[in-house]
């Protein structure tokens, strides 16, 4: 007799809980899910590469009323779009409500890594990185994604085998030190003056130094063209 009521017990209970699910008057927590499911793919769709969504499943116990138009999904204000985020569902009919939906999006692309480890100062060349995909979410300070953005660049600071390289942890190599003697070519038009001066910063191809003319001690910014040649436009 007592098993019999632990057995009449559990299927009124499951029969009451297949009853409470199905009833059209609270919203199947499956379509929560999916709504934030679809609004993370487009969002993660507009930053052109791959990734991967994973979302938490909802208490079970959660009831809320069945909404009487499509489900609304957003990022709340200031939430994290990578990584570990929260998306906000809600409903906007006669009877509002909103609920808070944990999940984690993974974006993957190319990202530049050490083929070795390596200390700061050295200039990168071609057999000195390699082109891995990975997870991008966890890289704070960026990464290089091509070779060519690497490759003759001198790094920063140590790095150690596997490691991703970002855009802060290199820089073009230093062409120009400070106090060395440069030549300062003055252009206008179709006129060309070459004056001696004096590097007062270092600067790398590409960059803008100040230089002081050595005869009239007049002091310019110039565009680094080369090594030992400054380029100003009058």
């Amino acid at each position: 007799m007592r098993r019999f009521i632990l057995i009449l017990i559990f299927i009124t209970g499951w029969l009451s809980a297949g009853t409470l699910a199905a009833s059209p008057g609270i919203q199947p927590l499956d379509t929560i899910r999916a709504a934030a499911a679809a609004f993370l793919e487009t969002e993660t769709a507009r930053n052109g590469v791959p990734a991967r969504i994973e979302l938490s499943q909802l208490d079970p116990r959660l009831r809320l009323g069945r909404c009487d138009l499509p489900l609304e999904a957003f990022f709340p204000a200031g939430a994290r779009t990578q990584g570990n985020v929260t998306v906000g569902v809600r409903c906007t009919g006669a009877s509002p409500w909103s609920i808070y939906v944990p999940a984690r999006v993974q974006v993957y692309d190319q990202v530049v890594v050490a083929a070795r480890p390596m200390s700061r100062g050295a200039l990168l060349g071609a057999g000195d990185i390699e082109v891995r995909e990975m997870d991008v979410t966890a890289l704070a300070g960026g990464y290089l994604s091509s070779p060519e953005q690497a490759v003759g660049r001198m790094l920063r600071r140590n790095v150690q085998l596997g490691a991703a390289i970002g855009p802060g942890m290199v820089e073009l190599p230093r062409i120009i030190r400070r106090g060395e003697r440069v030549q300062i070519l003055a252009r206008s038009g179709g006129m060309e003056v070459r004056m001696e001066g004096e590097a007062l910063e270092d600067g790398a191809k590409g960059e803008v130094i100040r230089v002081r003319n050595r005869s009239s001690r007049r002091s310019v910014e110039g565009l680094v063209a080369g090594p030992g040649t400054v380029e100003v436009r009058l």
